[in-house]
């Protein structure tokens, strides 16, 4: 096995570990796992509910992604089945593709003990953007018992 792989088995497993029980108390199952942390894998791994998307940034050829997925999954307690891949290339003008599987349904997460509709498939983003997480619970906070118009159009 490459020690590369390895490696990001390891960190995987460390960091979903981690996360998972930090943030069992406040009710979240969403998170970002992996993010390009090795520079030879620029993969990113999120984790939402009971399904994981392993997302390449650059090409792989496509059986070195799914040995990135099934080790990934394995090290998330995630079954193959509810691994949803997802591969972003440049174009040429410089834009993006993005490639996934059919979906067959949207899948449920939880951030703070609000449940989520989350489609990992049809759209190049989940719509759920991990990273925003203080942000939301800051607007929760602040907006409590008030109404709320989003006008973040996708962004907020």
């Amino acid at each position: 096995m490459k020690q590369i792989y390895k490696d990001f088995e390891k960190l995987v497993k460390k960091q979903h570990d981690e996360l998972r029980k930090l943030y069992a108390p406040s009710k979240t199952d969403c998170f970002r796992v992996y993010d390009r942390q090795q520079e030879n894998l620029p993969v990113v791994v999120e984790r939402y509910g009971d399904h994981l998307l392993v997302e390449c940034i650059e090409s792989f050829d496509s059986r070195e992604v799914e040995e990135l997925a099934d080790r990934a999954a394995r090290m998330c307690y995630i079954p193959p089945e509810r691994v949803v891949l997802k591969e972003r290339k440049a174009l040429p003008g410089g834009t993006e593709e993005n490639r996934s599987g059919e979906a067959p349904s949207r899948v449920t997460g939880t951030e703070m003990g609000l449940s989520y509709y989350i489609d990992l498939w049809s759209y190049r983003d989940t719509g759920l953007f991990l990273d925003h997480a203080v942000t939301r619970d800051v607007v929760r906070e602040h907006a409590a018992g008030k109404r709320v118009l989003n006008l973040f159009s996708y962004t907020g």
